[in-house]
Parts: structure tokens; sequence; C-alpha cells
């Protein structure tokens, strides 16, 4: 592989090549090829330019401790102790011992559930801010030794690595820093020696440890100081008596990808700059100092962000993500949650996010008061891995035949589906576009993609295309940003007989060690039963899938039950059910659940069916507006929670101040990249421009492109602005304009992904529409939903005391796992439950010609624009 053109001009680094430092398992390198002895560190002297800076991050790679651990992709989280027995998610550390009697406790039952998901790494919350101990610890009474439970003689903590061990996953231990319980605490050090006998302890007495988990919370102690920890104390313990365990979050190892909903970056880069402008860390240490991340950052390793630490001088450093979330809106469990575990399709958006985004991802799963975990979540981590394994058990592309634009002869495109990690392909030289072709000489019919770069060689790839050849031409299936240690693709299902993998961009040259296509078969489930018009019953399934229905008088679901074949007339009353019987040879996935629906008849008037949100759950707030309005004090906080009670912290990605000249292209499209508009409106980049200090997006009268006019557009161009990034719950601000004309102003959230098509509108406003000039609407939309939900939206409107298009409002949307809220001015308006919108979704801000609602804008009224002054967007600060 050849270095690139000038790659080391401008370099000032005094570097040993392949100087091998024992201890820290640290390489320092100059640019050259593929795994030419990479390091997990290069030191970056300040004035490095940006060629240099990209080619020495492409080296950068993970130690062998840092490998192993991604390699286990998928892990558990069980926070289990006090504050399952109190319903609390902190304790005060003043809690009774004797509260902890987990009389089904079954560790076993735990790593089962664990294995069924397909996790391999078990971690358990041996101590949490309340101080109390799962192990018998001989430093401190506030433990279990001095509970009921197996009459103060039982370890939580050896029974759970006993499990893990009989079981055949890994074991690992989180030991919360902060301690409220511990009087020491607060004497710095005191309670280090505290805290690294506590270590001691469960790092020798209880076998192989994995992953030691450390958070950065930090409370005062008695005394009234907050606590200094000894990182570098705790860190160097744990390298003596477990030299494999990765020390994550907290620790050198791991990184916290930046929030707790399940989501990491599109681009998620596991080399990022540290110690930016301030003198580098000896190397030998790097292993047992914290590394400085900014976790909520949008952009951790991007070549612009490569070049501005370059500038500074800094550190390029391996340092992987880890993805957090718990199954249930709580960490610990609560009885309440019972029926808010996370659906199969949310967890698995969570995965191909995490693991299939260059992530690990760690899944909570809260232990209940018998030290069990619920059936509930055993069912769906069960669900979840039967769609895991059924989707990824054979690679369709395993026996394709290979070619290349280029091979370095080493490393031929046959090693990427050898299922061997340690090999790869990597091409002979440079280019501007790499292709690797995979020719089955047959049809294959697949809808997932998998692909992983060599990292031990560094990570390289900065964007790739996947293409399918549909017998005449290529299409682009899909397109993404970095790979890492593994990328999954989602798209909808294709047939093909070859694929190509293009890569257009890349850090040195590129590293591929496994490529494979796979088919995830769609879920059966039982079938959606509806009121068409006119009170007839209308039922459907999945295609090619058999229904069969009988009137619930406690008859059961035998082949005498009627087939259905077309909308019939409804009994008076009762209830209507029906079963699903899949075809022979179908290729739908029975996760064993229930295959029946059923529907209760009831009036034939209103709008019923069986997955439709109910009207009736929204709430309706009458604010006194303006009068009342609430007064903006602090620009950190939403309007409506100016105290920040909720516990909010800015999220930057979402976060535009518009205070530029020009719109930032790094966050926001200039137009909705896959919708052209609403006829006969067409998304003109033109309208949309940045000016004193708001963006605005225009309506005219003008005609669209003559090659549109066939499409159904004419007379009007309007504007549109999407995200980049997609967010997944949080709250959402903005303030702004409406258009004072007949066309709509919007503001909403939307996603199209293979099995969900959702939206979230948190305002249309119709501007000078007649009899709309006053009207706020909120609707939720799931637009294309798998066959068992029913295609619905639920809409609604605020009248607000003032014309909308008058003046800039504050309108805001909370989101989050249990409901959504419409705020006015910092006032709530509207409430309703979240019953399906848990997607990631972009941010969209347009500009519409609505003619079946609003009819369309008089063209004497424009051009008129909407103005949007900032956007701004917060994440709930929520501890571990």
């Amino acid at each position: 592989m050849k270095t690139p053109s000038g790659a080391m001009g401008g370099m000032i680094m005094h570097v040993i090549n392949s100087l091998t430092l024992v201890g820290a398992g640290l390489v320092l390198v100059s640019a050259s090829g593929a795994n030419a002895g990479n390091s997990r560190v290069t030191i970056v002297s300040p004035g490095t330019d940006e060629a240099t800076a990209v080619a020495l991050a492409a080296q950068v790679a993970p130690s062998p401790r840092q490998l192993a651990w991604q390699e286990l992709e998928f892990a558990a989280f069980a926070h289990f102790g006090m504050n399952t027995f109190t319903d609390r998610e902190w304790g005060e550390g003043t809690e009774d011992p004797a509260l902890f009697n987990p009389t089904e406790f079954d560790a076993r039952q735990w790593v089962r559930a664990c294995k069924d998901a397909g996790m391999t790494l078990l971690i358990v919350t041996a101590k949490h801010h309340d101080g109390f101990c799962l192990w018998p610890s001989a430093y401190t009474e506030h433990s279990v030794k001095n509970s009921p439970w197996r009459d103060g003689k039982g370890d939580v903590v050896r029974e759970v690595a006993d499990a893990c061990r009989e079981g055949g996953i890994q074991f690992g231990v989180y030991l919360s820093p902060w301690d409220r319980h511990e009087k020491t605490y607060g004497d710095s050090p005191a309670y280090n020696a505290y805290y690294m006998n506590q270590l001691r302890e469960l790092l020798t007495n209880y076998g192989p440890v994995a992953d030691v988990w450390m958070d950065g919370a930090c409370g005062e102690g008695p005394n009234g100081k907050k606590q200094e920890y000894d990182w570098k104390g705790y860190f160097a313990l744990v390298r003596e008596l477990q030299p494999n365990a990765t020390l994550s979050i907290c620790g050198p190892d791991v990184r916290w990808c930046g929030n707790e909903a399940g989501e990491c970056r599109e681009s998620e880069w596991s080399v990022l700059p540290a110690f930016i402008g301030t003198a580098p860390p000896n190397p030998a240490e790097i292993d047992l100092i914290p590394i400085p991340c900014n976790a909520m950052e949008k952009d951790l390793g991007s070549r612009a962000v490569l070049r501005d630490a370059a500038a500074k001088g800094a550190c390029f450093v391996w340092y992987p993500s880890q993805v957090d979330t718990s199954i249930r809106p709580g960490w610990f469990y609560h009885a309440k949650e019972d029926g808010k575990v996370k659906s199969l399709s949310h967890l698995l958006d969570i995965y191909y996010g995490s693991v299939g985004g260059n992530s690990q991802l760690l899944l909570n799963i809260p232990p209940d008061r018998r030290g069990r975990f619920h059936e509930n979540d055993v069912a769906r981590l069960r669900e979840l891995g039967q769609v895991l394994r059924a989707t990824f058990a054979k690679n369709l592309a395993a026996d394709a035949k290979t070619s290349a634009s280029s091979t370095e002869t080493e490393h031929p495109a046959a090693n990427t589906l050898d299922g061997d990690k340690a090999t790869y392909w990597t091409p002979a030289e440079e280019a501007a576009e790499y292709v690797l072709e995979y020719d089955f000489h047959a049809m294959r019919t697949f809808n997932r993609a998998l692909i992983q770069e060599h990292t031990p060689s560094g990570q390289r790839i900065e964007e790739f295309f996947l293409d399918a050849w549909d017998g005449q031409t290529w299409k682009t299936v899909s397109r993404a940003t970095t790979v890492g240690y593994k990328r999954l693709l989602r798209f909808d299902t294709v047939s093909a007989a070859k694929v190509r993998l293009r890569i257009t961009q890349s850090r040195l040259s590129p590293t591929l060690s496994e490529f494979g296509l796979y088919y995830e078969p769609p879920v059966l489930t039982a079938p959606a039963i509806r009121r068409k018009d006119g009170g007839r019953i209308a039922m459907s399934a999945q295609p090619g899938c058999e229904i069969r229905y009988w009137l619930d008088e406690g008859k059961r679901s035998d082949s005498s039950s009627k087939k259905y074949e077309e909308p019939f007339v409804a009994p008076k009353a009762g209830a209507i059910k029906a079963m699903v019987i899949a075809p022979d040879g179908e290729p739908y996935l029975n996760l064993g659940g229930n295959l029946v629906g059923s529907f209760e008849i009831g009036p034939p008037s209103g709008k019923i069916g069986n997955r439709a949100p109910k009207k009736a759950g929204w709430r309706n707030f009458d604010p006194k507006l303006p009068g009342a309005a609430v007064k903006r004090t602090n620009d950190d906080f939403p309007l409506s929670d100016q105290e920040n009670k909720a516990g909010w912290r800015k999220f930057a990605p979402f976060c535009d101040e518009f205070d530029g000249d020009r719109l930032d292209t790094a966050k926001w499209w200039p137009n909705n990249p896959t919708w052209k508009g609403r006829q006969p409106g067409y998304f003109s980049p033109d309208n949309v421009n940045v000016r004193d200090g708001a963006l605005h997006l225009t309506t005219r009268a003008q005609e669209p492109p003559e090659a549109l006019k066939a499409e159904g557009y004419n007379t009007f161009t309007t504007a549109a602005v999407q995200s980049k990034e997609r967010v997944r719950y949080g709250y959402f601000e903005v303030k702004a304009r409406a258009m004072a004309s007949g066309a709509s102003s919007a503001f909403w959230f939307y996603d199209a992904q293979p099995d969900w098509w959702t939206e979230i509108d948190v305002f249309e406003i119709g501007g000078r529409a007649r009899g709309f000039e006053r009207k706020y609407h909120m609707t939720v939309h799931v637009m294309k939903t798998p066959v068992t939900k029913e295609h619905f939206q639920v809409g609604d409107f605020w009248l607000a005391p003032f014309d909308l298009a008058d003046d800039y409002h504050v309108y805001g949307l909370e989101w989050d796992e249990r409901e959504l809220k419409f705020y006015v001015d910092g006032q709530m308006v509207r409430s309703g439950p979240n019953t399906d919108w848990h997607q990631p979704l972009t941010l969209n801000f347009d500009s519409e010609t609505m003619p079946e609602w609003f009819g369309l804008p008089d063209p004497k009224d424009l051009p008129s624009t909407f103005s949007i002054e900032y956007v701004r967007a917060w994440k709930k600060s929520t501890g571990t």
C-alpha cells in the first residue's frame, strides 16, 4: 500500500518507527501501510497539516484488549440492588439493609435470558450510588451480609459470576465511585483507599472479570466536599489484577456514546483527538489515565475535527463507543413499567444503529424484587434473539465470485468472504474510488448487509455505496459513511445476481475484512381487524397468509372457523377474533407469540381500530395566552422549564441560532433529499436563506423547472430544510413566525425505514388561509407500518387568541417514550400518549402548498416567508 503524496509533510514529531512500549500496548509509527505496526495512540505536534493528520489518524488502531471488547458486540447490564426494593433510581445511602430480600433470586435465569438474546457479557451493579454492596464486603456493614436474604450469607456477585462462567458468557462489574453511604466520602485519600479495597475484593475473589464499568457521578460527602477520585490509582489496580479487563466510560478503553436513548452517530469514529493544545501524556501511561472527551458532541472524529486539533497539537487515540440504554424507561425495576418494555422493532432499531454503527450495545435488563428478569423482558429478549439468529444465520454472498478494481496480492477480495476477521482485502494503490464486486451467477434475495473493516489496520472508510445489478443497470440500495468494526445496513428487499461495494472516500487506502448479505424474514403477526365505512368488518394479514375468524363465544380457533374472503357485516355485539395461518414455504418467522387478533364490536361511528391511538387519550390545555406567557430568563433551558426541574442539557447536534450568513450544510440539507414538495409547490433550494439572525423559507409565485411540470409541479416554488442527523426523544424548541399567506409553515419530524414510516408534526400553520389564521395544528402519523398496524393519524388543533402569522412565537415539543407534549410560548396546549413514535427521526422545516387543506395561496400575498430565529434541543441528563 502506498503512502499519500506529502502525507508526512509539516509533521513535527519525534517518532521511533515500530517502537513498542510494553505494558501500554503502544506503537508509534510513521504513515505507512495497513497493519504496519499500528498503535493505539499517536502524538501530533502543533502545526501539523490536515493531510498528515488524516494519514496519522488512519493508522491509529485498537489495543488487543479493545478489539476483544468490541468483538463481544452485545452486552447486558443488570441494575439491581437497594433501589429495586425502594422503587427509586438513585438511593440516599440511608436505606435499611433489611429491605433487600430477593426471595427467588436466580442468576442462571439472567444468563439464560441474555444468551437467548445473543448477549455475550453481563455486567452487574455490584454497588450503586447508595453504597449498598451486593457482595459481603469486609469494608462496610451496608451490604447483603446484613440483609435477610440467604440469612445474611448470600453473595449476588458470586452467583452472577458463577452463572456467567457456567453459561459461557463473560462477566463484568459496575462499581459506583460515588457512595452516599460511606462516611469517608469527600475525604479524598481515605475514600480512595476504601474504594480501591472494594475494587480489590471484586477483582480477586470472583474469577476473570471482562469489564469494569465506572461512571463519573460525584456528589458531596458528609464533610461538604466533593470527592476527588484517584482515577490513575483505580485504573492501575485494575490493570494489575485483571489485565485483560476493559475500563469503560470513565476509563481509558471505552467511551460513552453521549446519550441513554440507544443512539450513536451516523458517522461514529473510534479515532478521536484528545489532550488538544495541552502537553501530551506519557504514551506509556495512556492506559492509566482518563481520556478527555466531550461524549455529547455531534462530531468527534471528522477530518475537520482532526485538522483543528492537529493545528493546536493533540493525541489521536483509539477510543471506541458504547451505546447504553435500558429495555424499560427506568434503569432499576419498577412494577409500573411492566407494560412499557421496548418493542421488538425499537430494539432492532437500537441494535442496528449501535452494533451496526461501530459501537458496542449495552442493554440494561433490571431484575425485579424476586431477583429474576421479569417475564415481559425475557420474552422480548427471546424475540430479539430469534430475529437476529434467523437473519444472520447464512451469508447469502458466501459463495460469490469476487473481483476488485485493485488488489494487493497478499490481500485479495476473496478474503472478505472467508469468515476470518484477521484476513482482509486492500487495494494495490490509492484511487478516487475503490470497487469490489460480488457475482452470485444466480438471483439472491436480501435486505440486510454487513461490512467490516480490518480495524487492526485502523478505521479508514468515510463513505461507501452498495449497488445491486437489476439486469440492465446498477442501482444504489444503500449509502453510509463510516464502517469501523462493523456497519449493518437495512433496506427494502432486493433480488439481484450481483452487487458491488463502492468506497468513494477513505483515509489512506481502505481495508475490508468481512462482507455479507442477509435476509431478515418478516415476523408472522396477528391479523389486523378494523371497521370500514358502513360498519363492515375488514381484516388484513401479511401477503399469502390465510385468515380464519370466529365470533368469540368460547369457541376455539379450529378448522370450523370461517375463512376470511372479504369485508362482512358485523354482528350486533361481542368480539370477533381471527388467527393467521402462514402458507407452506413462505419465509415468515413465527416467534411463538399470540397470532390471534381481537376486535370489540361497538357502534359503527367514530374512528375504530385495534392500533389507532384513542382520541380520548389526548389532553387539552387552554392557557390564557399571551397575557400569562412564560418569561424567558435563561437560554440554556426550555421556555416551559426555566428552572430546569427536569434536568435538561443542551443537545448540540440539533441546535442552531442561524446567526451566520449561510445555512450550515454540515448540519442541514437545503431541501428535502427524498421529496420534491407537495404539488403544485416545488421545493427550491434558492428559497432557503440565512440572514439577519434567522432561517427564512420563502414561497413564491414562480414556475418550477420545465421537467417537473409533468409531475404536477406548477405555479409555485416553496422551501424545505432537513437535518442530516436523526434524533429520538428530547425537547425541541423553535422561535418562529408563520408565513402571512395561505401556504403552510411546518415544523415536523419524520423518517422512512423498511418497517416504519412515522411522523410528528409539531405544527402546520395556514397563516392567512381563511379560517386558519389562529389554528395551531399538531398531528402524528404512522404512514407505513407492518400490516398488523393500521395506517393512521391523529390530529388536533389549538385555537390561539392571536393571528399566528403576526409575530414570532416559541413552539416546543417534549418527546419521550411515554408521551408527546406540545407547547406554545412556554405553556402546554396539548399532550398525548406515545404509542408508536420511537424511531430516530429527521427534523424538518418547510413551506408547502396544501390545496386540499388550506387552499392555494393568493399570488398577491407572495412572496411570503416562514422565519425561524432559532432551533434548540435538549436531552435529559439522567444518570446511570
